[in-house]
Parts: C-alpha cells; structure tokens; sequence
C-alpha cells in the first residue's frame, strides 16, 4: 500500500509542477480550462438533444395509444349500432 501512495504522491506533484510551471503553468492552465468547458458544453448539448429525442418519442406513444383506444370506441359503438337494429 505504501508503494502505492508512493507512485500516487510522485504523480500528484508531476501534474502540481506540469501545471503551475512559472514559464508555461498560466498556458497550460487555460488550455486545459478551455478543454473542460467545451467538453461540458459538448455534454449539456447531447444531453438536451436526447432528452427531446426521449421527449418526441413519448409523444408519438401517447398518440398512437390514443388513436388505438380510439378505433376501439368506434368499433364498439358500431358493433352495439348492430345489435340494436336486429
């Protein structure tokens, strides 16, 4: 275990003096913002898009289920027309 926080401590302090480096830490820094914040927005977006996707696929369900329950009233109410005249 102790060689194992070992390597974690070394790769920790890689990243602390890769990114606050004082010659190229600020460029680094905002790339790597930058990355994350487009990523994020890349992540809001597809997440939006399927959720209407879900959205307009419930819709059509709905629909359908309505138009079914619908031609089953119409059929009933034909039938009971039947029975009625004979």
């Amino acid at each position: 275990m102790s060689g194992f926080l070992m390597a974690l401590g070394m790769v920790v302090g890689a990243v602390a003096m890769y990114l606050f480096d004082p010659n190229a830490g600020r460029r680094r820094r905002a790339l790597l913002r930058d990355q994350v914040v487009s990523k994020s927005n890349k992540a809001g977006d597809e997440l939006g898009s399927q959720a209407r996707h879900m959205q307009n696929k419930a819709k059509g369900v709905v629909a359908e289920a309505r138009g079914a329950v619908e031609d089953q009233k119409e059929r009933m109410s034909e039938t009971a027309g039947r029975k009625s005249k004979q």
